[in-house]
């Protein structure tokens, strides 16, 4: 496009979800969120095309080219979606979600009782105000303490500080900087953004629309003393 141009740009196919691919959507949509009148564009394609069979002993899979006898075929090259045939996702349409999520959230710990935390509405014509978030804080993959995180109406394509004193409280609560200083153990704090499922059609009671994980603390070179929790309890649903 020519400098200064103002129109939208839509690309039709930046992306093919065949095989082994559809990796790196994220250096896609780093420009998509930093450059004005770049729209996103087209994955090719949404679903694997394959035909629901049954083998001699009832299992159900999925006949592409060449499964029926056909001399002349393209073999795989329609089993190209983001989900397969029975509309599971594949690991790249996990990556698109969280690349095209509406909500981003923007984190810095000084570790000395001074926190900023934003939150982003990636949105262009409506607020957040229909949105829940949650706070996860995890020690070593358990979660010790997760709450609701109150924030204020962001107006679309804005930002806005979010108060994240019940964090501050939390990282205190669990000598999170002692952790730190320690070197023994992965701290990690997570956010959950979710919309009622009736909204988007759905039948659950909410379903999470965005998430992010803001690593605190790396496992070092010690062995870790898991302090959370002191017993493992099984559980079977």
């Amino acid at each position: 496009p020519k400098l200064n141009e103002q129109r939208p740009f839509i690309m039709c196919e930046y992306a093919h979800a065949m095989g082994n691919s559809s990796g790196s959507l994220s250096d896609y949509w780093d420009v998509i969120k930093k450059a004005h009148g770049l729209q996103g564009g087209f994955i090719w394609d949404w679903i694997d095309q394959g035909i629901l069979m049954k083998d001699e002993n009832g299992r159900e899979w999925h006949a592409y080219g060449g499964d029926f006898g056909e001399a002349s075929h393209d073999a795989n090259f329609n089993i190209n979606g983001m989900i397969s045939p029975n509309r599971r996702p594949h690991p790249a349409m996990i990556e698109f979600k969280k690349c095209a999520q509406p909500v981003d959230f923007e984190f810095s710990w000084l570790g000395d009782g001074q926190l900023e935390l934003r939150i982003v509405n990636r949105r262009y014509f409506t607020t957040l105000d229909d949105i829940t978030v949650v706070w996860a804080l995890r020690v070593n993959g358990f979660v010790v303490e997760t709450k609701a995180l109150a924030f204020p109406t962001v107006l679309p394509q804005k930002s806005a500080e979010v108060d994240g004193a019940s964090i501050l409280q939390a990282l205190a609560h669990h000598n999170i900087q002692q952790l730190i200083s320690d070197g023994d153990s992965e701290i990690h704090l997570d956010f959950s953004a979710s919309i009622l499922g009736a909204t988007l059609g759905a039948t659950s009671e909410r379903v999470e629309v965005a998430s992010d994980q803001i690593t605190l603390s790396t496992q070092g070179k010690k062995k870790s003393k898991l302090p959370y929790p002191k017993h493992l309890i099984l559980c079977q649903n």
